[in-house]
């Protein structure tokens, strides 16, 4: 084959070749650019500004919580030690008491005192 028949015959191939690839190239841009987002929506606005507004509430409830901590933290340090309390219970007997017989009613004399000691019903009305 002549060097000019492999011209015209390079020619046909590289044309078609190179329009394509331009015209694929056009196309590939202009997708690229038809890519935007989205604006948002009404009803997508107003679920985002309610998240924020919860976000928020949160953030002063952490907040409240994290100022008691500190607050109970203070005052358990600044507090005074006091002197452990005294134990009623005799060292010596260590024995648990007898539990009572089944179907038996047990006397509680701290029933009788907490009741000795409430005022009357009636007392509270003179004020």
């Amino acid at each position: 084959m002549s060097e000019e028949v492999l011209a015209v015959i390079g020619l046909f191939i590289v044309m078609p070749v190179t329009c394509f690839g331009y015209l694929a190239f056009r196309l590939w841009l202009q997708k690229r650019e038809a890519i935007v987002p989205t604006p948002l929506t009404h009803a997508l606005a107003e679920r985002f500004d309610g998240l924020e507004r919860q976000m928020e509430t949160l953030a002063v409830e952490v907040e409240r919580l994290a100022e008691g901590q500190r607050f109970v933290s203070r005052v358990l340090t600044e507090r005074p030690v006091s002197p452990p309390l005294p134990t009623t219970v005799d060292s010596q007997d260590r024995t648990p008491p007898a539990l009572p017989p089944a179907g038996s009613v047990q006397h509680d004399p701290r029933a009788e005192r907490a009741t000795a000691a409430a005022p009357a019903a009636g007392s509270l009305e003179g004020r």
